[in-house]
């Protein structure tokens, strides 16, 4: 059983977010804030050092890749529960198997947040609404494996191979073969032809 209060540490690079995650928590009295942290480096360092329940820990601005983070936590702090708290939820089907215990969208209600604290504490895995809506429509809507969906939301937003292989914990060669192989399954002759059909297919709206 989880001892109470249970001990967040918030990873976020906004002081704004964090601020109101702390006012947030400290409002409910089986939580407590036992420190924040701006970069996946200081959210590792303070993980080892401070006992903690759940890190909350947001993706973007935060120095490297949420799949080296997640994967260092598991090794180093396994008793760490990891909740993602992102506007970004494409990386959620990855980070999940990476071995985050709960991913919830920052545009859902804050009570979400709270249920994916308590869940996760219990032993539970939890994907908020609008993560379950996004895993159900992926599974519907395409046959590419895990790794490859990954690989291609990551050449979307404009990477090399070599960012796409150290933002995937890959070597370069690797990451070559899945662009090899979505341009195979995809029929696109190039990647820009793969990224208009990735744009296409999951982001209508660009």
């Amino acid at each position: 059983m989880a001892r109470h209060p249970i001990r967040i540490l918030i990873g976020d690079d906004h002081p704004i977010v964090c601020d109101a995650l702390c006012t947030l928590l400290a409002n409910a009295e089986q939580f407590t804030v036992v420190a924040t942290a701006r970069s996946f480096p200081e959210v590792v360092a303070v993980a080892r050092r401070l006992p903690a329940d759940v890190v909350i820990l947001d993706l973007e601005g935060m120095e490297g890749s949420p799949l080296a983070v997640i994967q260092r936590l598991q090794r180093d702090v396994p008793a760490l529960k990891v909740i993602v708290f992102s506007s970004t939820i494409d990386l959620a089907p990855d980070l999940l198997e990476a071995g985050a215990a709960g991913y919830v969208a920052k545009e859902e209600l804050s009570s979400v947040l709270v249920a994916a604290i308590t869940a996760v504490v219990a032993g539970q895995t939890f994907r908020s609404p609008f993560v379950e809506e996004y895993l159900e429509r992926s599974r519907r809507e395409t046959s590419l494996t895990p790794k490859e969906q990954l690989a291609l939301k990551l050449l979307a937003q404009g990477l090399t191979t070599l960012e796409i292989a150290e933002y995937m914990h890959i070597e370069p060669r690797s990451a070559q073969n899945y662009i090899t192989s979505l341009l195979r399954k995809t029929g696109c002759a190039q990647r820009l032809q793969l990224v208009d059909w990735y744009r296409r297919k999951y982001d209508p709206s660009s």
